[in-house]
């Protein structure tokens, strides 16, 4: 499926923060901008896939007009395509057998 959400990343001392605040858990840090959003593109994926796989629908996705954040936080969209996700990673499609 194709999902959007809001990252909000933020930078203190050096260090990225990225969370999706929709999606519990979907969070990584990261030594950069363009890695921070790498990664939680990342985290979105995988978070988005288990929860497929466990038959939990997912929060809907946030306005980015309601999502708090601090002044200095960077506010982004992420896209997450878990089909794809699975091809990248070779995972079974949902609802097929495993052996």
């Amino acid at each position: 499926m194709l999902y959007r959400y809001i990252a909000v990343i933020s930078e203190a001392e050096g260090v990225f923060y990225a969370k999706v605040p929709d999606i519990v858990g979907c969070i990584t840090t990261a030594n950069n901008l363009q890695e921070a959003i790498m990664l939680i593109t990342d985290a979105l994926n995988l978070a988005l896939t288990v929860l497929e796989d466990e038959n939990i629908t997912p929060n809907q996705p946030t306005l980015q007009s309601e999502i708090q954040h601090n002044p200095c936080d960077i506010l982004t969209v992420i896209q997450a395509d878990t089909m794809k996700y699975r091809k990248l990673l070779s995972l079974p499609l949902k609802g097929t057998k495993h052996c």
